[in-house]
C-alpha cells in the first residue's frame, strides 16, 4: 500500500511542476515543439559527455575510494542507480545503487555480505559529502560570476552570504573532526560511534583519495556541463551566452531535482530549466524546447544502459535477506 500513495505523491508532483512549466512558457502550441529546428548532430555528442560523466563517477570508485574495484561494475552500479530514479519516485535508486555496489565489493572481498553493503553504503554517503562540496563551489560560481539583472541580484543575495559563511564554516567543521580523529584521548562514546562508521570512509583515512575523488567528481559535473552546453547549442541559443546559461541550468536543476518525490524530476527539471533560461532572456518556445530537450538527452543517454544493467545483474540473487 505504501508503494501505491509513494507513486500517487510522485506523480502529482510531476503534474503540478509540468503544469508551472506549461504557465512559465505561456500559451503553448505543442506542434511547434515537435517541429522546432534542431541541430541533431549535435544531440548524441551531448549525450555521450552525459555517459561519461558517469564512467567518471565510477573512476572515483576504482581509482579513488576503493582501488580493488573494477570501474566496469562500479559503472554498472551508478547507471544502475541512476536508471531507477529516472522512472521511481523518492529517489529508489539511491538503494539500488548501494545494493549494486555491495555486488561490486562481493566481487573482491570475501567478508560477509552485510558488512560489504554496510561498506558500499558509508562510501556512498562520503561521496555525496564530496558532491555536495562540489555543488556549493559551483554554485559560488553562478551566484558570483554570472551577471544577473538587479532584482535577480537581490533575491540570490542570501545565498552568497550563506556561501561566504559555510566554506570556512566546513573548514573548521572538517579540521574539528580531523583533530578528533587523531587525538584519541579526546575520545567521547559518541565520537567512538561516529568513528566507528567514518572508519569505513576511506575519505577519511586518506588525504590522497580525497584529492582522487575530488579530480574525478568535478571532471563528473563538468562532463555534465558540456552536455548542457551542447544541449543548449542544438537548440540555437547564442554561442557567446551559453557559458554562463549551462552553468545556471545546471545548478537549477539539479537544485530542484533534490525534491525525492518526483520520478526522474520530470516536470520539476523542466520547470528549473525553463526559470533559469528566463533569467537571461530565453522564454517562450525556445526555453520550452531546451527544458524538454536536455532531460531527454539524459534519458535516452542513460536509461536504456541502466536498465540493460538491472535486468542482467546478479544482484537480485544476492542481496542479504533481513
Amino acid at each position: 500500500m505504501k508503494k501505491y500513495i509513494k507513486l500517487v505523491i510522485g506523480i502529482a508532483f510531476t503534474a503540478v511542476f509540468l503544469f508551472l512549466s506549461y504557465k512559465s512558457v505561456g500559451e503553448l502550441d505543442f506542434r511547434k515543439v515537435f517541429t522546432y529546428p534542431l541541430n541533431y548532430l549535435l544531440i548524441p555528442l551531448s549525450a555521450l559527455f552525459f555517459v561519461l560523466a558517469h564512467w567518471f563517477r565510477s573512476l572515483a570508485w576504482s581509482r579513488g575510494l576503493n582501488k580493488r574495484l573494477r570501474t566496469a561494475g562500479v559503472f554498472r552500479a551508478v547507471c544502475m542507480g541512476t536508471a531507477t530514479n529516472m522512472v521511481m519516485p523518492f529517489r529508489m535508486g539511491e538503494a539500488v545503487r548501494v545494493a549494486a555496489l555491495g555486488q561490486a565489493y562481493k566481487d573482491i572481498d570475501q567478508e560477509k555480505d552485510k558488512a560489504l553493503y554496510y561498506k558500499a553504503g558509508t562510501n556512498s554517503v562520503a561521496e555525496r559529502l564530496v558532491d555536495g562540496t562540489i555543488f556549493v563551489f559551483l554554485a559560488a560560481a553562478m551566484v558570483f560570476f554570472v551577471d544577473f539583472e538587479a532584482e535577480v541580484t537581490r533575491k540570490i543575495y542570501w545565498l552568497r552570504n550563506l556561501i561566504l559563511a559555510g566554506i570556512p564554516a566546513g573548514i573548521l567543521a572538517f579540521g574539528i573532526f580531523r583533530h578528533l580523529w587523531l587525538n584519541h584521548k579526546l575520545r567521547f562514546k559518541w565520537v567512538e560511534k561516529v568513528f566507528s562508521v567514518a572508519e569505513e570512509m576511506a575519505l577519511v583515512n586518506s588525504p590522497g583519495v580525497i584529492v582522487s575523488v575530488i579530480g574525478y567528481l568535478l571532471t563528473a559535473w563538468l562532463c555534465v556541463y558540456i552536455c548542457i552546453v551542447i544541449g543548449l547549442l542544438s537548440v540555437g541559443v547564442a554561442s557567446a551566452k551559453v557559458l554562463p546559461i549551462a552553468l545556471t541550468v545546471l545548478i537549477m536543476t539539479n537544485l530542484a531535482v533534490l525534491l525525492p518525490a518526483v520520478p526522474g524530476g520530470i516536470g520539476v527539471f523542466e520547470y528549473a530549466c525553463i526559470y533559469s533560461l528566463g533569467l537571461f532572456g530565453i522564454s517562450g518556445i525556445q526555453a520550452a524546447v531546451s527544458a524538454i530537450l536536455l532531460h531527454l538527452i539524459q534519458y535516452m543517454a542513460l536509461l536504456p544502459l541502466g536498465l540493460y544493467f538491472c535486468i542482467t545483474s546478479k544482484i537480485w540473487r544476492s542481496m542479504p535477506k533481513g
